[in-house]
């Protein structure tokens, strides 16, 4: 199993008890590998790409610019792909404690799981 942690400030035991607390479908992820990016533009890169993971745990407010580059902006990229079938994760789950920017990921995500439905 591999997770994608978007975080500047999380550490990964932290973020998956968040993710723990919020999504009741959230599995055992004793042993996954795990990616960190800490910034937006490493966030960027990686959702740009074509890597796949199993699981995205994704903060909306990103370093000291989080007013323009943040979790709702990377999320866009998630749902422009998955818009097109192309799903990078099984499973999303907004770790914000900023409850607008919260809001903002999981509207998207909403589409996102719609889209697979489809």
């Amino acid at each position: 199993m591999k997770i994608l942690l978007i975080d500047d400030m999380r550490n990964p035991t932290e973020a998956i008890q968040i993710a723990k607390e919020r999504c009741r479908k959230f599995p055992n992820v004793e042993n996954a590998g795990i990616v960190i990016a800490r910034t937006y533009k490493k966030g960027f890169d990686i959702l740009s790409g074509n890597e796949k993971f199993d699981i995205l745990l994704l903060d909306h407010d990103l370093g000291d610019d989080w007013d323009k580059n943040n979790g709702a902006k990377l999320i866009r990229i998630v749902e422009k792909k998955a818009f097109l079938k192309d799903f990078q994760f099984n499973l999303i789950v907004c770790i914000s404690a900023n409850p607008v920017g919260r809001n903002d990921i999981e509207r998207a995500v909403a589409n996102i799981e719609r889209w697979k439905e489809d």
